[in-house]
This record gives C-alpha cells, structure tokens and sequence, in this order.
C-alpha cells in the first residue's frame, strides 16, 4: 500500500474523541487498540496489519481495501462494518459480531471466526481458504462464489444461506445446519457433511464426486441434474428427495432411507443399495 500517512494509536484517538472520523490511507499497523470505539470511522485503504483491536467496538466502519492481515479482532462489534476486499488474511476474528457487515471479495485465507454471527452477511467471493468457521452463525448469508476450499465449517450455521457456485472442496460441514440453504451447481468435490441437516436445501447441479453425507439430513432436499459419483450417503435419510438426472455411480447407499424420494433417471450404476430403504 502506498502514500500511507503514519499515525499513532495516540493520535488516531485524540482526533476520534475530537470528532474527526476521515482517516483514509493511514499506517497504523502493530499498534495496540484493543477496547477502544472507532464506530463510523472511515479507514478505507489503510494498514492495519497485526494491529490489536480486540473486544473493540466497530459498528458501521469502513474498512474496505484496508489491511487486516494478521489483525486482532477477537469479541468486537463490526456490525454493519464495510470490509470489501479488505486482507484479513490469518486474522482472528472469534466471537466478532458482523451481521450485516459486508465482505465481499474479501480475503480471508486461514482466519479464525469461530463462534463468531455473520448473519445477514454479504460475503459473495470472498476467499475464505483453511480458515475456521467452527460452531459460527452465517443464516441468510450471501456467499455465492465464496471459495471455502478445505475451510473448516464444523457445527456451523448456514441456515437459508445462499452459496450459489461456491466451491467447497475438501471442506469440512461435518453436523453443519445447512436447512434450506441454496447450494446449486456449488463445487463440493471430496467435502465432508457427515451428520449435516440439509433439509430442503437446493443441490441441484452441484458436483459433490466422492463427498461424505454419511448419516447426513437431505430430507425434501432438491439434488436434480447431481454429481454424486462414489460419494458416500450411508444410513443418509434422503426421505422425499428429488434426485431426478443425477449420477450416482459407484454410490453407497447402505442403509439410506430414500422412502418418496424421486429417483427418476437417476444413474445407480454399480451403487450399493444394501439395506437401504426404497419405499
């Protein structure tokens, strides 16, 4: 980043507490903020690298185009916050509240949002790589195009979140609670859902070749027009599921509860129905 105006945490909070909010293109990197209220402060294009702003409140900052990379955000406000394409690469943002906050094209490579609520949260394209999303709260978000390659998505809550495109590969949704979201023509490639709630969601056209839904939830859920080559749907409760043109070759489906599932065209070859339940 360059012509960047080097500031102070000092500074930077006297001229808050006098009313200035414009801080534009500011260097402030490896300070330390941490408990300080920078709500409506306006610190777009700046260096924040490694700064400490934890248990900080955030509410409606700009921080878009700014660098976060390796910031310290844990148990802040960043409510309504704007961080498009912002670098918050390997960031620790656990326990942030960022509803409403948008991230789009944001990089989020290896941070840390555990626990953290993203509802309402616009985070279509966003990089969100092997970062850690474990038990976070991301209901109605939007993240079409998101890439969450090998991210770990363990209990989370995408409850009607729209991940339209989104790739998934590797990702691990073990127990997630993806109930109505919208997943079509998503790239899930070798993704781990087992135990996941997918009820109602929308899969269709998705390619999830090699994914494990072992006792996952796809109750009414829309898997149309699917790639599901050698993925494994073990005691899967597929109950009222439409899987109409999709593939599922060299499927397991042992013990899978396919009772009014639509199964028209659908490719079983050399699947394995042992023990699963037709009707």
């Amino acid at each position: 980043m360059k012509d960047l105006i080097s500031i102070t945490a000092e500074e930077l909070l006297e001229k808050y507490a006098q009313g200035e909010r414009d801080f534009q293109k500011i260097d402030i990197h490896g300070e330390n903020l941490q408990g300080t209220n920078l709500s409506g402060a306006n610190l777009r294009e700046s260096d924040l690298s490694k700064v400490d702003l934890s248990n900080s409140i955030l509410v409606r900052t700009n921080l878009r185009e700014s660098d976060l990379n390796e910031c310290q955000l844990q148990g802040s406000d960043l409510t309504e916050a704007n961080l498009i394409s912002s670098n918050l690469s390997g960031a620790n943002i656990s326990e942030v509240t960022l509803i409403n906050a948008s991230l789009r094209g944001s990089n989020l490579t290896r941070a840390n949002l555990n626990g953290s609520d993203l509802s309402y949260a616009l985070l279509h394209e966003a990089i969100i790589k092997e970062a850690s999303l474990i038990e976070a709260k991301m209901v109605h978000c939007f993240l079409g195009r998101a890439n969450f390659t090998n991210a770990n998505l363990e209990r989370t809550n995408l409850r009607s979140s729209n991940l339209s495109n989104a790739i998934l590969m590797s990702a691990n949704l073990k127990g997630a609670n993806l109930t109505h979201a919208i997943l079509n023509s998503v790239n899930a490639l070798m993704v781990d859902a087992t135990e996941a709630d997918l009820s109602g969601a929308n899969l269709s056209g998705a390619n999830l070749t090699h994914a494990i839904f072992t006792r996952a939830i796809l109750i009414e859920a829309m898997i149309t027009w699917t790639t599901l080559r050698g993925t494994n749907l073990n005691h899967a409760n597929l109950s009222g599921a439409k899987l109409c043109w999709s593939n599922l070759t060299r499927a397991n489906l042992g013990n899978a509860n396919l009772t009014y599932a639509n199964t028209n065209e659908v490719n079983f070859y050399l699947a394995d129905l042992t023990g699963a339940i037709l009707e």
